[in-house]
């Protein structure tokens, strides 16, 4: 990658992650009493670039379709700003928040209604047997769709899919990748406590391998535990109006 293109992509990073919530307004929306306050505090506060065209009053479908387009959207955003032998490990990246919807269709169990009308997901929940085989290969990567036929870990295939598509890179950066990895396989460990951590060493990496593509990486892995703090927290409320004290 040139010296500008990185410095262009540096620049563009930057900026976003300037625009990161703080500690602060994570509390204010714990503090959410109710699914419709949480809602609100989301749609008119400093969360609100999150959840960018949702209604008023969306059901859980309509929210968690809204994050991942928030998601996919901020992937593909940062993938762009980056040369083109970085696309691939960016694509794989953002594969990392379909493995627990793989793990639902793999079960053969009911799924979501939001998964009947995703775009990139939909189609796998409409095949069968070798077809759906074949499209996982293909949006996906190999290394997963084996890992989901023969039963193994799912976070192991996208880990292994995700080294392979980066770029030889000089060791250090190879080094920080690895801690890229690592730090994004957590990612659904919700013990408040290593979420501080995670942070910690996400802002961290994004500082100290600030013009290189690990700061890419290290914002998309800090924009992934926010949008699944967001989802906790409506989860939380959720279980609590349905069934409560």
């Amino acid at each position: 990658m040139s010296a500008a293109r990185q410095a262009y992509a540096q620049a563009r990073v930057q900026a976003r992650f300037g625009r990161r919530p703080a500690e602060h307004d994570f509390r204010l929306l714990d503090a959410s009493r109710s699914i419709a306050h949480l809602q609100e505090a989301l749609r008119h506060g400093p969360l609100a670039q999150y959840v960018a065209g949702l209604d008023a009053a969306p059901d859980s479908d309509a929210f968690e379709a809204s994050l991942r387009t928030t998601w996919r959207a901020a992937c593909a955003e940062v993938a762009r700003w980056h040369a083109p032998e970085w696309r691939l490990a960016f694509a794989t990246f953002c594969a990392h928040a379909d493995l627990p919807a793989l793990e639902l269709l793999r079960a053969d169990g009911s799924v979501p209604a939001w998964l009947h009308s995703d775009d990139h997901l939909g189609p796998l929940l409409r095949s069968e047997g070798e077809a759906r085989m074949e499209l996982l290969r293909r949006t996906c990567g190999p290394a997963i769709a084996a890992a989901y036929a023969a039963d193994g870990p799912l976070q192991g295939g996208w880990l292994a899919a995700w080294r392979a598509s980066a770029p030889r890179a000089p060791a250090r950066v190879a080094a920080h990748l690895a801690e890229i990895g690592s730090l994004q396989g957590a990612l659904y460990a919700n013990d408040e406590l290593r979420i501080g951590v995670r942070v910690a060493r996400l802002e961290r990496l994004f500082r100290t391998a600030a013009g290189t593509p690990v700061a890419g990486f290290a914002y998309l892995g800090l924009l992934a535990i926010t949008l699944q703090r967001i989802r906790g927290d409506r989860a939380v409320l959720l279980v609590a109006e349905i069934s409560p004290s």
